[in-house]
């Protein structure tokens, strides 16, 4: 049985660090030196044995940072810039931010306690005389160093939630092992090999993929630095992999159960005779599939499937929102294509509600970016969103909402190692976002992996090709969706030209895509809960969309909760924009809406975003743990009752509704 410790999250009272810490920690990986070209760049260490370059394992300090400040006493608001004393030809950190000889800096805002979100820029140097590596690695490393303790207050509510489900899930070892193989994929197509390191892969996906791998690297080390001093759980690379993978983690741990892992064995081993028995002996197929952990579409929509229950009704379905369910979103045109808002509300357990607001502005020369600056809602340690909602520099936004599938495993399809090796789907996403020149081109990268992990129906709007007053362009809306086994993408722009609004609500779209995850079958049986237009958030959207011509509209839905007055059926108050399933009559619990964040071409023009951090509150009592003895929640605030602030590329503050750009 899987044993795995979790220490006390870092505290910060009563401990006294010292100044000017050099690390004492086993051998580091690589030296700092020179390439061809006169850029400074990692080399391999000397003393590297054999044994130690193998790839990925117990994880190893990268580079042996100076730390030149007190970690207890750091002033995050000030900043903090890792640079390179050529005096000592050493990677040092120091207070305070010197954007002209630092390699990166960072500026971290916690304002958790009273507005429900910290804030975080991160920049790294245009110099290229600086190698992309460095820059990357100095990013996650002062990240890794200055939201040390947020990182551990998450990493330990995270567990606690991880483990939940481990109990009956028995797959978290399984889900570390694939980690750990998708981190040696990563570094063997980095060229992170002996002789070779200093040589970045000609193609720009693996440039950027090697990029993302010394960014996290940089991460671990930095906060393992600070966990070394105040004497907490040091993390490996695969812990920082493995809540980077959050947005994926309920699906991640279903199909890497024991029977999952099994039963996906006998299919690729025997597909045809597994087909024929199955069509030969009827019902006693379907047994036996079961036995495996897998069930057609069909089987599990027949009611006698289980004759106690019925697997499709609403408790159920509230039951998957609880397990998988991410999120509501919303694209829409103004009256007169006067604006275009994009609107999303992550759906969650509340103990994720440690949130960071994050700007990464990464030049990094030499690699096709398109958009070097990304803002993203995020957590601590995170590299990636994870809600996901992503604004870019390069004019395009993402969001997305999780797609449930109806079959009880549909596991059989799902990317394994070695046949069909990857990188981890955070990697690919960003990998994604920071290549894409367009909404169609981001959906041909992004649909160039589909693991069957990562079930989402993805919004890509293009605003460069949004002009006030004219009409809706092509290609200006992509909308994909990803199933294991399918993918299905294609230009939406007609749908907002005709309708003026795209809603999301965990239900896939397209035909196809219903018909493989069983929505078509289910609404044939249970009706509008599982139809596209006519489910219970389908009507609030049509009802409440065609009112919505300003910010001030677009905050009140998507942080609406009315129950139990919403005017829809089942009333419940997960069938809300933001659900709160802590106030569920039949079975609460603290699960549902934890923010909302929404933006205009303005807003988007200057990378700008109005967030709100914490469950719909405006019509309900606000949520208060105190409510909840028991649920971990290390490091949040007791209730949550904050409102919007307006987050923008320098700071925060009081909302701004521009229409002037």
């Amino acid at each position: 049985m899987f044993r795995y410790s979790v220490d006390s999250p870092i505290r910060t009272t009563g401990v006294l660090v010292l100044l000017c810490i050099r690390s004492s920690w086993s051998q580091p990986l690589h030296d700092l030196g020179w390439d061809d070209a006169g850029r400074l760049v990692f080399l391999q260490a000397k003393s590297q044995t054999a044994s130690q370059r193998a790839g990925v394992g117990a994880h190893r300090e990268l580079y042996p940072v100076t730390v030149n400040l007190d970690i207890e006493t750091m002033a995050s608001n000030d900043g903090i810039t890792m640079v390179f004393d050529k005096k000592h030809h050493v990677m040092r950190v120091d207070n305070g931010l010197f954007t002209v000889d630092g390699l990166a800096w960072i500026r971290f805002q916690d304002q958790i306690a009273t507005t429900g979100w910290a804030e975080m820029w991160v920049d790294t140097t245009a110099s290229e005389d600086v190698s992309n590596d460095v820059k990357m690695y100095s990013a996650g490393y002062i990240e890794g160093l200055i939201s040390c303790v947020r990182i551990s207050q998450y990493y330990h509510n995270y567990f606690h939630m991880v483990m939940k489900k481990e109990a009956s899930a028995h797959s978290i070892l399984a889900v570390r092992n694939l980690l750990k193989n998708e981190l040696e994929y990563m570094r063997q197509k980095a060229n992170l090999v002996p002789h070779i390191m200093t040589e970045e892969p000609e193609d720009p996906y693996w440039k950027h993929s090697r990029y993302l791998l010394f960014q996290l690297w940089g991460v671990t080390d930095g906060y393992n630095r600070a966990a070394k001093l105040f004497g907490v759980k040091e993390l490996e690379l695969i812990d920082l992999a493995l809540i980077n993978s959050a947005g994926e983690m309920s699906e991640l741990m279903d199909a890497y159960t024991p029977m999952a892992i099994s039963g996906r064995a006998d299919a690729a081993m025997f597909p045809s005779l597994l087909q024929k028995q199955s069509n030969r002996k009827g019902n006693h197929g379907h047994l036996r599939a079961r036995k495996q952990g897998r069930l057609s579409t069909a089987a599990t929509l027949m009611p006698s499937v289980n004759a106690s229950q019925d697997l499709l009704d609403d408790a159920h379905w509230e039951q998957r929102m609880v397990k998988h369910g991410h999120c509501s979103a919303l694209v829409r045109v103004a009256d007169g294509q006067s604006d275009l808002y994009i609107g999303h509300t992550t759906w969650d357990d509340y103990a994720r509600m440690t949130r960071i607001y994050k700007y990464y502005n990464f030049p990094l020369e030499g690699s096709e970016t398109m958009a070097r600056k990304i803002s993203f809602s995020s957590y601590p340690g995170l590299i990636s969103s994870t809600d996901d909602f992503y604004i870019m520099g390069s004019g395009l936004t993402v969001m997305t909402t999780s797609l449930e599938s109806l079959q009880l495993a549909p596991w059989d399809k799902v990317n394994d190692f070695p046949l069909k090796p990857h990188i981890p789907n955070f990697a690919h996403l960003m990998i994604t976002n920071r290549l894409a020149k367009n909404a169609p081109h981001w959906v041909r990268l992004f649909a160039s992996t589909n693991t069957g992990t990562y079930s989402c129906q993805w919004m890509i709007v293009d605003y460069n090709q949004f002009i006030a007053g004219a009409p809706i362009r092509d290609n200006l809306f992509w909308v994909i969706e990803t199933v294991p086994g399918m993918v299905k993408m294609q230009d939406m722009s007609h749908f907002l030209r005709k309708y003026s609004y795209w809603p999301s609500f965990n239900r896939p779209f397209f035909d196809e895509v219903r018909e493989v995850t069983g929505h078509a079958a289910a609404q044939k049986t249970h009706g509008a809960l599982y139809s596209w237009t006519d489910n219970p958030r389908a009507k609030i959207f049509r009802s409440a969309s065609s009112a919505i011509n300003s910010l001030y509209d677009m905050r009140t839905l998507m942080t609406r909760n009315l129950y139990p007055f919403s005017g829809v059926e089942p009333s419940e108050p997960g069938h809300e924009i933001s659900a709160r399933m802590d106030l569920s009559p039949s079975g609460p619990i603290p699960n549902g809406g934890i923010d909302a964040k929404v933006a205009s071409r303005c807003l988007i023009k200057n990378m700008q975003v109005q967030a709100e951090s914490g469950p719909a509150h405006a019509n309900q009592k606000p949520f208060t743990w105190a409510s909840w003895p028991g649920w971990t929640h290390d490091g949040q605030p007791d209730t949550w009752n904050f409102g919007f602030i307006q987050i923008t590329l320098q700071s925060t503050g009081a909302l701004v509704d521009d229409t002037s750009c």
